[in-house]
């Protein structure tokens, strides 16, 4: 295929995914530093392969070749064909959670075009109940846990505290379930079964405590526990912050620190005399 017909076909794929509906996305799941292996299966072949994120331009075209494996930074490409169908898997190594999004692959011909989108979540943190676990998220973002149980169970709940009543946010007997802002999803992995709770949309009143809880016939219940602060800001003391709020509102910062010390301060400006707000 020449430069200007593979651009053009490129170019049309580009404008399919920009007008897509996105309505049958597929969610795939990971963990931080992991390698994530995806496979799109076409039903017919393609000279040039394309593996890209969001809207497909810019920075955003992680790797368009017409080679069969193709190797980028932490991307990779690898086209496979037989006589049923051809695939092209791709792959991102070292996860980290800016990874999250949704993605394209897509196989183009001389004059035409196909492509499959999912979508990737990486998980804030992967718990399996042996600690108690608090998480810090700012207001307005999104948090994805790995909740880690030895028994698949039947009914998968996620829960605001106990798994009763109004507590339960959304319930499945199937694979995934979702009710309004909140979504659950299960997968296997070896051995061990792992739920996916998310929370979108996330405000101050969404602080608390949750639950990954399976319901198991004759055996106790597994479930994983942690607890969720909803706060204005992250702040790791890499750059100065400035956060601004309303008169008579009230504010919540998480501070990220290497060493937990053992005396801790709140202060106004330097921590000497009164202008230490709180310590202990």
């Amino acid at each position: 295929m020449d430069v200007h017909r593979a651009s053009f076909c490129f170019l049309l794929l580009c404008l399919q995914v920009r007008s897509s509906s996105r309505a049958e996305e597929q969610h795939f799941y990971d963990y931080p530093g992991e390698t994530v292996t995806i496979t799109c299966v076409f039903s017919s072949p393609g000279t040039w392969r394309m593996f890209c994120r969001e809207n497909c331009e810019g920075e955003n075209v992680l790797i368009k070749t017409s080679e069969k494996e193709k190797k980028r930074k932490r991307y990779k490409t690898e086209y496979k064909s037989s006589k049923s169908n051809f695939r092209l898997d791709v792959s991102i190594s070292d996860l980290t959670l800016s990874d999250s999004g949704l993605y394209t692959c897509g196989l183009g011909g001389s004059s035409s075009v196909s492509y499959h989108q999912f979508r990737l979540v990486v998980a804030d943190a992967l718990l399996d109940g042996t600690k108690d676990r608090r998480l810090f998220k700012e207001t307005g973002s999104s948090l994805t846990v790995a909740c880690s149980v030895s028994d698949p169970g039947r009914t998968k709940l996620f829960c605001r505290g106990g798994c009763d009543g109004d507590r339960i946010l959304v319930q499945t007997d199937g694979v995934k379930g979702q009710m309004g802002r909140y979504r659950i999803e299960s997968k296997e992995r070896s051995s061990e079964a792992v739920l996916y709770v998310s929370i979108k949309q996330l405000t101050w009143s969404d602080s608390g405590l949750y639950r990954c809880h399976l319901d198991v016939p004759n055996w106790p219940d597994p479930y994983v526990e942690f607890t969720l602060s909803v706060t204005d800001a992250l702040v790791d003391g890499t750059k100065v912050q400035h956060i601004v709020k309303p008169a008579g509102s009230s504010l919540t910062v998480a501070c990220s620190v290497s060493d937990p010390g053992r005396t801790k301060l709140f202060c106004r400006g330097g921590c000497d005399g009164d202008r230490i707000l709180v310590q202990t």
